[in-house]
């Protein structure tokens, strides 16, 4: 079951996404390089997610 810090632990993950993606992005880059990080931050995102929710399953459950 995924406790309240869990939940706050994610958030502050993705936030943390938001911020890095918004340091690297800036407008004199080409439209090209903006596009390609944020497709690569975005194909991250679910594998993050994921390590969060089957990690923090597996601390949760041994613990």
């Amino acid at each position: 079951m995924i406790t309240d810090c869990k939940v706050m632990f994610f958030f502050g993950l993705s936030n943390g996404l938001l911020l890095f993606y918004r340091f690297f992005f800036h407008p004199t880059r080409t439209n090209r390089d903006s596009a390609g990080q944020m497709r690569t931050l975005l194909s991250a995102y679910p594998n993050i997610a994921y390590l969060v929710a089957t990690f923090g399953w597996d601390y949760s459950r041994n613990h």
